[in-house]
């Protein structure tokens, strides 16, 4: 596991892992994708277990966490994190059921019942061969001097060797920090863990994707066009270039937090990620009128399929997608490219996310590959 250079965190959506299974086998050898466990859309935790076993394979590794998005969340999921009626125990004994060869397992709880969350790190150390992972939420104010009582008195304490741990520091955005502020953080991180003798895999994760998508700024039948920044790889290539040297990790390009819009009004719109901006085009071909009745309704002109295509022929004839420097081969490119010969894949949101972090996800791997 320690050859991989990339760990993307990724819900356990079909969009999402979709992306994933659509890497390619070479860049799927580089990559140890965080899993978090999501509740399904029909099925149970069993259906998302079989998903995973679908969409991820049984040979490749992946570390599997829970979510702590309430919005994902099951019955079973919030069971397996009920720190008063033995979660721990009940997600230990899901772990050993779902039996993966090359699952590396997170751990649930809290300190606040220290107890049951030593016998949980002690459970992974014994029978987990490739290791446990932590999250830790991680802001800039943090002190790290609770950091350091965290790694030292708990984790530490309780392995034989702390090269079988996956720390993961969860800033989930990094939108409003500035990159010196975020360096002079890892630097002080890293110092903790090197007093500590810390021989494990350090994953801080991060996302520049914004919470409110680009602003809908056109009118019925246009065609609207922008970008926003991507600082990701920015961020880590000055922290690789200042000494820091840790794996690097994000979110594939998506929110790391997503509010339930309860089906709003969506417009068409592709993505087209590179190494420092997004660049998108989007289709206004919705437009909310009230009927004879009263009722408010929607009408699409073109259809949704025609938007996406026309979207991805305009997408094909720009420079930042022709340029050398931009343009890369996987299965995303090659789905807006299809589309722009008149087969569309996908004519809703969820496929177009699966393009747009597929296309992230191979960029990445070829970036930190070469570093």
């Amino acid at each position: 596991m320690k050859n991989k250079s990339y760990f993307p965190r990724i819900k356990t959506t079909p969009a999402e892992l979709k992306a994933f299974d659509n890497l390619s086998d070479d860049r799927k050898g580089h990559a140890c994708p965080i899993l978090e466990l999501t509740k399904g859309i029909k099925e149970n935790i069993n259906g998302q277990i079989k998903r995973i076993r679908s969409y991820i394979g049984e040979e490749q590794c992946f570390i599997l966490d829970l979510t702590q998005d309430e919005t994902f969340q099951d019955k079973t999921i919030k069971d397996f994190q009920n720190e008063h009626q033995d979660g721990y125990r009940k997600w230990c004994q899901f772990l050993n059921d779902i039996n993966f060869e090359n699952l590396i397992p997170s751990l649930t709880g809290s300190l606040k019942h220290l107890g049951d969350f030593i016998k949980q790190i002690e459970f992974f150390d014994k029978y987990f061969e490739n290791g446990f992972a932590y999250r830790l939420p991680v802001s800039l104010n943090d002190d790290m001097q609770d950091l350091k009582i965290i790694l030292e008195k708990v984790l530490f304490a309780n392995v034989k060797t702390s090269q079988k741990i996956y720390l993961l520091l969860d800033f989930k955005t990094i939108n409003g920090y500035d990159l010196e502020t975020f360096k002079a953080k890892l630097t002080e991180i890293k110092s903790v863990l090197e007093k500590l003798n810390f021989e494990g895999t350090l994953l801080p994760m991060f996302s520049s994707y914004p919470q409110v998508p680009p602003p809908n700024n056109t009118k019925d039948g246009d065609i609207g066009e922008g970008d926003m920044p991507l600082r990701e790889f920015v961020l880590y290539d000055a922290l690789i270039e200042s000494g820091l040297r840790f794996k690097y990790s994000d979110y594939a390009f998506i929110q790391p937090v997503r509010k339930s819009t309860g089906g709003g009004l969506w417009l068409p719109r592709i993505d087209y990620p590179t190494l420092n901006k997004c660049y998108w085009i989007r289709y206004h071909n919705k437009e909310m009128y009230i009927d004879d009745k009263g009722d408010r309704r929607v009408k699409t002109e073109p259809s949704n399929e025609v938007a996406y295509r026309l979207i991805a022929e305009k997408i094909v004839t720009e420079y930042w997608y022709k340029t050398r420097q931009n343009h890369i081969t996987c299965w995303g490119t090659e789905e807006i490219e299809s589309a722009a010969s008149g087969d569309v894949g996908g004519k809703s949101p969820q496929h177009w996310i699966a393009v747009r972090a597929n296309i992230h996800m191979s960029r990445v791997i070829d970036f930190v590959s070469i570093i």
